[in-house]
């Protein structure tokens, strides 16, 4: 619909808070739950960094449609915001379980993986700067 288009030029020129406007609006005009416009508010909340509402958008698509492979991804993003690494990982890994042909989620895996173990080194160094770093023969 208009809004939907509306909203998706708000968010090609960068303007995040219109576009999730439009998308509201596109989702409130809709007789159903609409995957597509869900997973596109939470892109937008994404880049407002508004995880948890980002995350309630991701959640809504995936009852609305679980084979929609961004509803996963935006899920999985909200959890990567909100810092709850092991949630995101098994996020996309439950996402790919079901469109195991997915190269997003596959490195989407892959990267919050390596964001992770990045987070946990930093969080090391804080709380132990003389530490040495874990031995790589534990793992």
């Amino acid at each position: 619909g208009r809004e939907k288009r509306k909203g998706n030029a708000a968010f090609a020129a960068g303007d995040f808070d219109a576009a999730r406007r439009h998308f509201t609006r596109a989702i409130a005009a809709s007789p159903l739950p609409c995957a597509g416009y869900l997973t596109n508010r939470s892109a937008s909340n994404l880049r407002l960094q508004a995880f948890a509402p980002a995350l309630a958008d991701a959640d809504a698509a995936i009852a609305a449609d679980r084979s929609h492979v961004k509803a996963w991804f935006r899920k999985g993003q909200a959890l990567e915001g909100l810092r709850r690494w092991d949630d995101a990982l098994r996020v996309y890994e439950e996402g790919l379980e079901l469109l195991p042909e997915s190269e997003q989620l596959r490195e989407s895996i892959r990267g919050v993986k390596l964001r992770k173990a990045e987070h946990d080194e930093l969080q090391r160094k804080q709380t132990d700067p003389a530490a040495p770093p874990p031995s790589s023969s534990s793992s």
